[in-house]
Formats: C-alpha cells, sequence, structure tokens
C-alpha cells in the first residue's frame, strides 16, 4: 500500500507537471506621456502677465512639492522645471516632499552692475502679481532688502495668513567659480 501511495504521489507531482519550464512574464512597461512644453514667451504688457502667470503657477504647485512641474530628471531628486519665467534661463524642483521641496530658477551670468536694475525690475513685477486680488485670502508681505558683501543681495516675500507659509525670494548670487553674478529666484515653504 505505502508503494501505491508513493507511485502515485510521484505520478501526480511529474506526470502533471508541464514538460517545459513556464517562462516568466515580464510585466509591460508603459512610459508616461510627454506633458507640453511651455508655451513660447510674450513680449511687453503680455510679458508681465506671462510672469506672473508662471510665478502663480510655481507658487500653486508647492503644496504638491513641485509635483506637477517636474521634468526630466537631474538627479535622484531633481529635476528640471517645466515653467520658466521670463528673463530666468531655466529652473530646478530640488526635494520630492512637502515642505521641503525648493522650486529654482536662475539667470544667464552677468556683471553685478548689469543685474542691479534687473533686480529692481523683478522685485517690482512680483509686488505687482501678488498684490493681485485674486491672491485672497492669501496675505502676501514683502520684506526689507538685505545686502549681503560684496554685490549680493535678497528680498523675501511671504504668506503670512497660512502655515506652513509659502516664501518668494529674489536673490542677486555670485558665481565665485566664474567671478559672475546671477538672479536667483526661490519658491519654498517656510517651517
Amino acid at each position: 500500500m505505502r508503494f501505491a501511495a508513493r507511485l502515485l504521489l510521484v505520478w501526480v507531482l511529474f506526470g502533471c507537471a508541464p514538460s517545459e519550464p513556464i517562462a516568466p512574464v515580464e510585466p509591460e512597461v508603459v512610459p508616461l506621456p510627454e506633458l507640453p512644453a511651455e508655451p513660447p514667451a510674450a513680449t511687453g504688457a503680455a510679458a508681465a502677465d506671462g510672469f506672473c502667470g508662471a510665478l502663480t503657477r510655481i507658487i500653486e504647485a508647492e503644496h504638491d512639492a513641485f509635483a506637477p512641474l517636474r521634468s526630466t530628471p537631474v538627479d535622484q531628486r531633481t529635476w528640471r522645471g517645466r515653467t520658466v519665467p521670463e528673463p530666468f534661463t531655466g529652473c530646478r524642483v530640488q526635494g520630492d516632499y512637502y515642505p521641503g521641496a525648493l522650486y529654482v530658477c536662475r539667470s544667464g551670468l552677468a556683471p553685478a552692475t548689469m543685474l542691479q536694475g534687473r533686480f529692481a525690475d523683478l522685485s517690482s513685477r512680483i509686488d505687482s502679481c501678488l498684490r493681485r486680488p485674486s491672491w485672497y485670502p492669501r496675505d502676501w508681505r514683502r520684506g526689507d532688502v538685505f545686502q549681503f558683501a560684496g554685490a549680493e543681495k535678497q528680498v523675501m516675500w511671504r504668506d503670512v495668513a497660512e502655515q506652513p507659509a509659502p516664501a518668494v525670494t529674489l536673490k542677486i548670487e555670485e558665481d565665485f567659480a566664474r567671478a559672475r553674478y546671477l538672479l536667483r529666484l526661490a519658491v519654498r515653504t517656510l517651517r
């Protein structure tokens, strides 16, 4: 009886098995669709509105760690930004969680004297954008311009109606390696 039970068990285990091993099924990889690029830059009065529109899109994406504005990855936790306000040449999303993510845009390099006027112009454009009634109930407050050593300086706007508070920073920053300066716009969360 034991022999017959063992023979039956061997027949069931090996006799019912397929003659060839089954190849593992690879899951189908479907690439994500590319999101459309930003529309071409406008000029004149439309450029000012384009700047405010771009700044608004960046600020509104802050609660999502700027995920809607991430383009191609640069490294593990850094992406190129989809929205690049004029006059900046490129933006990056640094970090992948809220409230730690940062959206940073940089201009091209120039002597510090050339950037002083651009800094003043962009500061007034940001003031104008953040004073719009469409921001209600947000309450944007501008800080004082802080002068660093050399030609570097910075000004910050923050929303005092919300905690943690979104903040916009405009800075003239030195690129020490090239002995030139650039404009830097950053949107982040103050904790």
